[in-house]
């Protein structure tokens, strides 16, 4: 019966953080035309400026968002799976789909560059994700982009979902 409280009671407590991961990206998304009218240099400005510079504040905000849910969603997961492996990881398809929805193949704006961006702070929900789950996203992001044309923290993501699909079977 206690077990079955707390099972409850973590499901219960990954709601917000799966909610405000939903509603960070779709925020993020609908400010896409706002970010490019904000801009008043020109973008080849950043070409021009010094490395290790800082990112502009709604990219950061956004970004560090993506790793606070993630981070957090990973600690109640790791309760969770011991309680309710198939809860968890229904739970934990639900937080990735998020953060994996369907991208264009070319980013051409910097909303879009920066919402694939994120996906880089997904790796701590792989333990938690169902094989199938791994394998759709491995699959929809060769299908985004070949890993011969992947940046290497890309093929570094890839990579990784590879060996965790595989430690899985």
């Amino acid at each position: 019966m206690i077990e079955n409280t707390q099972r409850d009671e973590l499901v219960a407590a990954c709601e917000d953080p799966i909610r405000g991961l939903s509603y960070l990206y779709s925020a993020y998304s609908a400010q896409e035309g706002e970010f490019a009218k904000k801009r008043s240099v020109s973008p080849f400005a950043k070409w021009m400026q010094v490395p290790g510079t800082e990112l502009e504040p709604e990219h950061k905000n956004f970004l560090d968002g993506v790793e606070r849910y993630v981070s957090e969603l990973c600690q109640i997961f790791s309760a969770l799976c011991e309680l309710d492996r198939e809860a968890c990881e229904d739970l934990c398809k639900n937080a990735l789909d998020v953060i994996f929805v369907k991208k264009p193949k070319k980013e051409t704006t910097d909303t879009q560059r920066f919402l694939a961006i994120s996906e880089y702070h997904s790796p701590g929900l792989f333990a938690f994700a169902s094989s199938d789950n791994l394998k759709q996203i491995h699959r929809e992001l060769l299908e985004r982009t070949p890993k011969r044309l992947m940046f290497p923290k890309h093929k570094e993501l890839v990579n990784l979902l590879e060996k965790t699909i595989s430690d899985k079977s």
